[in-house]
């Protein structure tokens, strides 16, 4: 191999490798440097190979960058494998080469990749706070780097030897190190083991102490370091708490960037009502109630995309179909690069509470209703007193006109008329005031069914004849009592009414069919109309206190919610139908004899 006379020169002053050949082992050239590094003599190299010569692990490699050189000819590549000498030093190797097709040839040229430096060493040792002891077992011998001695805050001129390294343990780390220790003598068994200690400045300590023996001539010496995990078992432990403080008191989930669910603890499982396997991979819309609409759930992505903390009240589903409110705070969690990769939910469950602020909403509303409907009565009942005293004293007068009787009759006829309306008008007027006394004297009595949906009928007579919505309860006996107030049962009434009213109004067919009949020890009422039934979007919503499909300016969110409290109330329960043809409603009530 002809090589130009100043390269030549340059690679016999060079420290790195450099080697050339054809085919298996044909070199054509190699330098001074293999036999210093490899520790064997120009003629063995080319006997037995370079390959022999490199790493077990990295033959496969070293193999396949060889090949790969023939199949990209005149072009340099690079590769990092090992290369062991004769005495078994292993030395690592950054290697450029290029396969000459002119040639035939492989050149290489093996750089050693320079050793840490002492104080590189040093400098990760302190970071990883992680120093070195040796123990030589025949003479009792101890010596620690500086490092340990910082671990257990120790003066570097402090006397130490064994007897003295025990008395730091904590009595389980004591024999736990001592057997060990044992083991590892004895047996050359492993020793890596996480000890706990008090340092010389009495602060609760802990470190992991590896170690491994070796043979000596006839000496045992013990090597081996010690990490000081001190902080970081106390911030692991700090974590702990925080994460069982927060387990213990809020719901919590944590979603990928994509909200599929990654993690739930016990107490989102215990309201959710499914089991972990069941959420993990799922996203949260396995628990929507469909209660917020889509601008909801699309404000709340915009907030924590821009990876702001977002916070708000939210509704969901249980597995078993129960509806649950919680106070929700969701937290964006961003990677080095400002990318957000997680989010964290954390909610509290505030379903009672909201259900007792809605009562309290009812209340006040109901309260307000019967304060006007009072007022209201009042106010008209006065007039009306007038207008019935009026109608009597004309009456008289008619008596002492002596006028023909045909002039009198259209004035006869006119009164009666007049008479009539203000009776119904009177009627409607004592059903109600019947209704507000008994609300307000509060205690249940035995209370007729039919006579109360008669009262409650009353009420509504004219909004039901001006949509021409015909009202049967023939099967509805005079002698079915139940336990209850006349007020509450009539509310109840009222508002089924009403919501039949409405809902029937544009529909050519328009009835309402109540019947009752005692089965066992309980009332059933079955409220019928000709609605086509309830849909599942609806009828899961239904019940939920301040819920109106009228919207704001004809519902008042108080009709089946409240219809379902009150009935509650007396013990009683309300249901759809959901396989009735026709919309229908069950309630039941213990029977009052």
């Amino acid at each position: 191999m002809n090589i130009n006379e100043n390269i030549l020169k340059f690679i016999k002053s060079t420290t790195d490798i450099v080697f050339s050949f054809k085919g298996e082992s044909d070199y054509l050239y190699l330098n001074d440097m293999i036999a210093k590094l490899l520790k064997v003599d120009a003629e063995a190299f080319k006997s037995q190979g370079h390959l022999s010569f490199i790493h077990l692990d990295d033959i496969d490699k070293a193999k396949k960058y060889y090949k790969d050189l023939k199949t990209n000819s005149d072009t340099f590549m690079t590769e990092k494998f090992r290369f062991i000498s004769k005495s078994g030093d292993i030395t690592h190797l950054h290697w450029n080469s290029i396969y000459i097709s002119e040639q035939d040839s492989i050149t290489s040229i093996g750089r050693v990749l320079e050793e840490i430096s002492d104080d590189v060493y040093g400098d990760a040792k302190k970071l990883a706070k992680v120093g070195v002891w040796e123990f030589h077992v025949e003479t009792n011998f101890l010596k620690w780097d500086n490092q340990v001695f910082d671990i257990y805050e120790l003066s570097e001129s402090t006397e130490i030897n064994v007897d003295r390294m025990k008395q730091f343990f904590r009595k389980e780390s004591l024999v736990t190190f001592n057997e060990k220790l044992n083991q590892l003598v004895e047996h050359g068994a492993t020793f890596d083991e996480e000890l706990s200690f008090v340092s010389g400045k009495f602060k609760p300590s802990t470190a992991r102490f590896v170690a491994k023996a070796e043979k000596v001539d006839d000496r045992t010496i013990v090597k081996g370091t010690i990490q000081d995990l001190t902080d970081v078992r106390r911030i692991e432990r700090k974590a702990e708490d925080y994460q069982e403080a927060v387990d213990k008191s809020s719901i919590v989930s944590i979603t990928d960037r994509y909200g599929v669910i990654t993690e739930v603890n016990d107490r989102f499982c215990e309201i959710s009502k499914f089991s972990r396997p069941e959420l993990i991979g799922k996203t949260h819309s396995l628990i929507c109630a469909s209660y917020h609409d889509q601008d909801f759930w699309k404000d709340m992505w915009e907030q924590i995309t821009k990876g702001e903390v977002w916070t708000g009240e939210i509704q969901n589903k249980a597995k078993d179909g129960s509806m649950f409110w919680v106070d929700t705070t969701i937290i964006p969690f961003k990677n080095s690069i400002g990318r957000i990769y997680q989010y964290l939910s954390i909610q509290r469950d505030f379903t009672e509470n909201k259900k007792l602020n809605e009562e309290l909403m009812v209340s006040e509303k109901l309260s307000s209703i019967g304060e006007i409907s009072a007022q209201i009565l009042h106010e008209v009942m006065t007039p009306l007193s007038i207008i019935s005293l009026s109608i009597e004293n004309l009456e008289d007068d008619i008596e002492d006109l002596k006028v023909d009787a045909a002039q009198v009759n259209p004035i006869r006829t006119n009164l009666t008329e007049i008479k009539m309306n203000y009776e119904k008008i009177e009627e409607i007027f004592e059903n109600m005031r019947s209704i507000l006394v008994r609300k307000n004297s509060g205690e249940p009595t035995s209370v007729p069914v039919r006579d109360t949906l008669e009262k409650s009928l009353s009420l509504v007579k004219a909004k039901l004849k001006s949509r021409d919505v015909h009202v049967k309860y023939d099967k509805v006996p005079d002698n079915i009592n139940i336990k209850t107030t006349q007020s509450d049962l009539s509310q109840v009434f009222l508002n089924l009414v009403n919501n039949s009213s409405d809902a029937i109004e544009k529909m050519s067919d328009r009835w309402i069919d109540v019947k009752a009949e005692v089965s066992g020890s309980h009332v059933i009422i079955t409220f019928q109309d000709s609605g086509p039934g309830i849909p599942q979007e609806i009828r899961e919503r239904i019940f939920d206190t301040l819920f109106t499909t009228k919207g704001e300016a004809a519902g008042t969110g108080l009709g089946m919610g409240v219809c379902k409290k009150l009935i509650e109330r007396h013990l009683g329960t309300i249901t759809i139908d959901e396989k009735a043809a026709n919309t229908t409603f069950i309630i039941t009530f213990p029977l009052h004899q």
